[in-house]
């Protein structure tokens, strides 16, 4: 629903943040601290061509996350307390509500699904197992397999409550994307970087993902490439649109997510064919 490429866009991203590249499953704790504030700008780009394939802006203000992803623009909210997704379609008015638990039991499937199918590669993306590889001097991690494979430019988390806050959005958005868009894999090799990520106090500048399909696809392999600019304050922008997000979330008219993913759907089609 929040990538520009379906399901190969989203292993990158750290939220969508897309970005889509678009990072445990563990990690979710209600009862967190509020924490920092701080900002990420993410910039995804697909393959060799360098025109961006999406952008977006992801606020961590009061214990909240607030996901703004352009072109076409949605709004992904993040309440830790309550334990909940709520997506905004600023075009439509549409709002949906999608609890955690909702995606844990999506995620449980997906990968019950996939352990059954036959060859490597689904057996890969139900379990992932990479080699892993960490360069103290430059900050580099590279999560390797056959199938697939991450290089990560990475740089020191400020603090344990910013690299809490965004290992549990990340996790979690992760599944929110596998669950909301069509044909997305399962989220659990992006949860494995996460926790590489996250066990080193690292937060990701740039990742850049090379999937292998299965032979059987015909596909070539896919480079996916997303860059993160990490800034410690919001900006006054950033408080205006968190107050517009605020008067959406009353006035929006709640819809049911088969709904909301269909409209998103359409979106993407219609960005596809221009």
């Amino acid at each position: 629903m929040f990538t520009g490429r379906k399901y190969w866009v989203m292993l990158v991203c750290a939220g969508g943040m897309i970005v889509g590249l678009v990072l445990s499953a563990g990690g979710f704790s209600p009862g967190v601290a509020q924490g920092d504030d701080f900002r990420i700008e993410t910039t995804v780009f697909f393959g060799a061509i360098e025109r961006p394939s999406s952008s977006n802006v992801t606020l961590f203000h009061g214990g909240v996350v607030y996901d703004f992803m352009s072109d076409p623009e949605k709004v992904a909210v993040f309440d830790v307390r309550q334990e909940r997704f709520i997506l905004l379609d600023p075009a439509r008015k549409f709002k949906t509500v999608i609890p955690t638990k909702q995606l844990t039991a999506y995620a449980d499937r997906i990968r019950s699904w996939a352990g059954r199918q036959e060859g490597e590669f689904f057996q890969f993306v139900a379990q992932p197992n990479f080699e892993q590889r960490f360069d103290e001097s430059s900050g580099d991690l590279m999560m390797a397999s056959p199938h697939m494979t991450y290089h990560i430019k990475t740089t020191a988390a400020s603090s344990d409550s910013v690299m809490h806050q965004y290992q549990t959005f990340s996790d979690w958005y992760a599944r929110l994307n596998s669950a909301t868009n069509v044909g997305a894999l399962p989220p659990f090799a992006r949860l494995a970087v996460n926790k590489a990520l996250a066990d080193k106090q690292r937060i990701p500048r740039q990742v850049e993902v090379t999937i292998n399909p299965p032979a059987s696809t015909g596909r070539k392999p896919i480079t996916v490439r997303s860059e993160h600019r990490v800034q410690g304050r919001l900006v006054e922008s950033d408080k205006k649109r968190i107050d517009q997000v605020a008067d959406q979330l009353h006035s929006f008219k709640k819809v049911t997510l088969a709904e909301f993913v269909a409209a998103a759907e359409e979106d993407r089609r219609q960005a596809a064919a221009k």
